[in-house]
């Protein structure tokens, strides 16, 4: 299977953690989990001609989602938002993985 595959799933893996996430509290592991799909995903899925708008991607969703979460009434933005706090989760370590990869081959030239 292509990088590019396991980076596809790794990314529909954690946004179906985060709509389970609404519904159940995943704990740590769930956190765990997120974590290393946004990694997996942010090294084999996002390539070098998109890491920008990735990454632009993943600081407008940091920084509106808290605001889009107070959408249309309190239950209903209630699970907006927890759904949005598990895709920024995922988005972050998958945005640390592009960063790191760039400052590797920075440094190695």
């Amino acid at each position: 299977m292509a990088l590019k595959n396991i980076g596809k799933y790794a990314f529909i893996a954690g946004i179906a953690l985060a709509v389970f996430g609404v519904f159940t509290d995943p704990g740590n592991i769930g956190a765990i989990l997120l974590g290393l799909l946004g990694l997996v995903g942010g090294f084999t899925r996002v390539s070098k001609g998109s890491e920008t708008h990735f990454l632009v991607l993943a600081l407008a969703l940091h920084t509106l989602g808290p605001f889009i979460g107070t959408w249309p009434t309190p239950e209903i933005g209630e699970k907006i938002l927890i759904f949005l706090a598990g895709i920024d989760s995922l988005l972050a370590f998958a945005a640390i993985a592009v960063i790191l990869r760039n400052l590797y081959h920075w440094v190695v030239g």
